[in-house]
């Protein structure tokens, strides 16, 4: 049994069940403050439960690159796959609040095809924003911050109510990332300077847009900004989803 990773919830091993499959096996004290296993089965103090295993995440396979970024085709592939699962949590009416390329991973190779697949993954920081009649909950007059500071959307950092849009913000960094090896603020660690970045961006300011999207294809900073936009208005609304037919047609002339 092997340590294949640990966060704030657990810690997750690999393991070899009785039909000599390998698995991963997640654990969780029982006295923690917030359980997130949903199915699980408990013994000696801890929750524990067994999923499938996943390869390589995003973020050790970009590092794992000399150029520390994928090709185009890779991450133009890799952006539309990740889009899709952002989509599908949405459907099923939750928040991810912390998409980065560390919360995605490959498929195993001794698994016919599916090293080619991308598996969102620690739904931790979810939370649900729809009612059960699925209507939309109201909306937080101020939240604590949650996500990964070099990903994290404007509104994070201003302590504002979380939205599907801000998925997406999170996203966009994240593959710009994934295609050019960095974004900006990368070395930032003060959390002030890391929202003003992001604030430029917003702000649509020339030289900012310009650094953000620097050795990405143009159509990166024409296609991919008005995705982040969400209406304080209407804090929780759906952000026009047109992004994956502009990825498909963009991956056919980079693959």
């Amino acid at each position: 049994m092997d340590r294949v990773g640990a966060g704030a919830f657990g810690e997750v091993y690999r393991v070899r069940g009785a039909n000599n499959q390998v698995y991963a096996l997640k654990t969780e004290h029982c006295d923690a403050e917030h359980n997130v296993l949903m199915m699980d089965v408990t013994r000696n103090d801890f929750f524990y439960l067994v999923m499938t295993l996943l390869g390589k995440s995003l973020h050790d396979l970009r590092k794992a690159r000399k150029s520390e970024h994928f090709t185009p085709g890779t991450a133009i592939g890799s952006a539309i796959q990740t889009l899709e699962a952002i989509e599908e949590l949405h459907k099923i009416g939750y928040l991810h609040r912390d998409i980065k390329p560390g919360n995605y991973s490959i498929g195993l190779p001794d698994r016919k095809g599916d090293v080619r697949n991308i598996y969102i993954l620690d739904f931790g920081m979810c939370r649900r924003y729809v009612r059960d009649d699925n209507t939309l909950r109201r909306p937080r007059s101020a939240a604590g911050f949650r996500g990964t500071p070099r990903y994290a959307a404007l509104r994070c950092h201003m302590n504002m109510e979380y939205c599907r849009a801000d998925d997406v913000e999170s996203w966009i960094y994240m593959i710009v990332e994934m295609t050019s090896a960095g974004i900006p603020w990368r070395r930032i660690q003060n959390m002030s300077e890391l929202g003003e970045q992001k604030r430029r961006v917003h702000a649509l300011e020339p030289g900012m847009v310009r650094d953000l999207f620097n050795g990405c294809p143009p159509e990166y900073g024409r296609k991919l900004l008005n995705s982040a936009e969400c209406d304080p208005a209407r804090l929780l609304r759906r952000p026009a989803l047109s992004r994956r037919e502009f990825l498909s047609d963009l991956y056919i002339t980079n693959r």
